[in-house]
């Protein structure tokens, strides 16, 4: 019985040893175990540029309309929806819908920090005062976040862009 049980533990070891040596799936393990973080990486950075040019594009269109307010190529008797539109049609309803708010004074400090963004009122001021316009855009970063340390997956990032100008 001893010589039966040693035969059988040598036979297992040696099956053991056999697959110890054999390396002809090592490279598909190996890449399988790589494949998953590599193109987690490539899409969290794709993402990252797309969200740099969302960024971009609406810092640029609220630029391009309000020098449309600077330079009076909006109808001044309905300069808010215009506005609103320029702005819109600037960003091509890529990035839609927006907020605007719009704050007047008559310095640069005068004005302050917007008080609540989602209330958007729109008055350009007169002549001589400045303005300052805030523009944001509700983001839907819903895919590879954990590569930037959060863990809240599905939640808007609040894109927001400003400009300011005296009143000519």
């Amino acid at each position: 019985m001893l010589k039966s049980l040693l035969a059988w533990r040598r036979s297992g070891f040696a099956s053991l040893s056999r697959f110890r040596k054999r390396e002809d799936g090592a490279t598909a393990v190996e890449f399988a175990l790589v494949v998953l973080p590599f193109f987690g990486l490539v899409f969290a950075v794709l993402e990252l540029a797309i969200f740099f040019f969302a960024s971009r594009f609406l810092e640029e269109g609220l630029f391009k309309a309000s020098r449309k307010v600077l330079t009076l190529q909006l109808s001044q008797a309905a300069i808010c929806p215009t506005f609103k539109s320029a702005v819109e049609d600037e960003l091509k309803d890529w990035l839609s819908p927006i907020t605007l708010d719009i704050r007047t004074g008559s310095s640069f400090s005068a004005i302050g920090p917007p008080q609540n963004p989602s209330a958007s009122g729109c008055t350009f001021g007169a002549p001589g005062q400045a303005t300052v316009v805030r523009a944001t855009y509700e983001y839907p970063f819903t895919g590879f976040r954990f590569v930037a340390g959060s863990t809240a997956f599905g939640k808007n990032i609040t894109l927001s862009a400003s400009t300011a100008f005296r009143v000519e």
